[in-house]
């Protein structure tokens, strides 16, 4: 849905003025990429989670200084960013962590622009996923986030698993309707890291 500027303004007055419900909106909207950009780069789930409190309890001591969204989304990226390079410096780890200093300064294969880039696509897949219907979102949902396989999700959800795969065409019809073909594939292989053939051989299977 698109987003007026008038609503984004009074959107961004109430998260100034300490509304519970506009800053749970921008957790819900940012919290699991911001999980997947900092994990993916200090390979510690639980540091992970850590740091991405810290760094909504930081926006909300701050809350007054955002104008708007992009500024806010900035904001969060780069202060995750920092905290992970500060734990990733400061830890008592293995040398192979300090190679990743290495890997974030940009002299490996993949610069840490490709990891955010990653996590927004993720972003968008959660704001997609959340429009589907809401049995086709829950299977979605089972199979990719959860890893279920197609009997599994039969069994908890009482349904047949021709059932289940029907709900699973179904929704990715519906995310290539609401996205752009080319970028819906993008997505699938950034987020279950298979090959275009694979992303149809799971869904389909």
């Amino acid at each position: 849905m698109m987003v007026t500027k008038q609503q984004e303004n009074s959107f961004i007055d109430q998260f100034r003025n300490g509304s519970e419900s506009a800053f749970k909106s921008i957790f819900g909207q940012f919290s699991k990429p911001l999980r997947f950009f900092a994990e993916a780069i200090i390979k510690d789930h639980q540091e992970a989670e850590d740091i991405v409190v810290e760094t909504f309890l930081k926006l909300y001591k701050l809350k007054e200084n955002f104008n708007d969204v992009r500024a806010i989304k900035s904001f969060l990226y780069l202060t995750t960013r920092n905290h992970c390079l500060d734990f990733l410096k400061y830890s008592k780890r293995t040398e192979s962590r300090y190679k990743e200093m290495q890997y974030l300064s940009g002299q490996a294969e993949r610069p840490i622009y490709e990891v955010l880039i990653e996590a927004e696509f993720i972003r968008q897949v959660y704001i997609v996923l959340e429009t589907l219907p809401k049995e086709c979102k829950k299977i979605i949902k089972m199979a990719f986030l959860e890893g279920l396989g197609n009997k599994e999700i039969a069994e908890k959800l009482g349904l047949s698993v021709s059932s289940v795969k029907n709900q699973k065409v179904r929704g990715l019809h519906l995310i290539r309707i609401r996205l752009n073909l080319i970028e819906a594939f993008i997505i699938l292989f950034l987020v279950w890291h298979v090959t275009p053939i694979n992303c149809i051989n799971t869904v389909f299977s």
